[in-house]
């Protein structure tokens, strides 16, 4: 949800069929290269995204986590 909306990962456009045979071919079992060759790229900016916005938000959340902790910590003894 990094740029603000939450998208399926496109493997095949869809595309609606004319007839019963362009039904059956689209009902086919796309191979795992091809799958693996049409996703790759959307694995890639997920993690890029990850790196970029993720690991700094849950750094920051572990920051002001053990910063309540100390602060409760004084408190206390």
């Amino acid at each position: 949800m990094v740029h603000g909306h939450d998208y399926w990962w496109t493997i095949e456009e869809f595309r609606q069929a004319q007839s019963i045979e362009e039904l059956g071919a689209s009902l086919e079992k796309l191979s795992a290269s091809m799958v693996q060759e049409r996703l790759q790229p959307r694995v890639k900016e997920a993690m890029d995204a990850l790196e970029k916005h993720g690991i700094p938000y849950l750094e920051m959340a572990v920051q002001r986590f053990n910063a309540g902790n100390a602060s409760q910590t004084k408190r206390t003894m």
